[in-house]
């Protein structure tokens, strides 16, 4: 059975990557409620300036979707016409 994501819900899990004490010690995704998916950082014994221990939750970026890889935006109108057909094979 699938993960299938709740609105509103993240269960982040401890970032294997930190390595300076002011990255997050959880990472993870939240579903909000105009259906897009955003990153989330959780930094769970956040000490404020007059000493009282909380939460810290931030919100990031939104996510690709699952099925689609990140590429860079690149403007297509100033390429030559008539190459749409090519494929990016080379024979050799």
């Amino acid at each position: 059975m699938a993960y299938e994501p709740k609105v509103g819900e993240s269960y982040p899990q401890p970032n294997k990557y930190k390595k300076e004490e002011w990255q997050a010690t959880h990472k993870g995704k939240i579903l909000l409620p105009d259906g897009k998916t955003y990153y989330l950082d959780v930094w769970p014994k956040y000490i404020s300036k007059n000493g009282n221990e909380m939460v810290k939750v931030k919100i990031g970026k939104e996510c690709p979707p699952d099925n689609e890889v990140s590429r860079p935006n690149v403007d297509t109108s100033s390429q030559p016409k008539g190459f749409e057909d090519l494929k990016d094979d080379i024979p050799f």
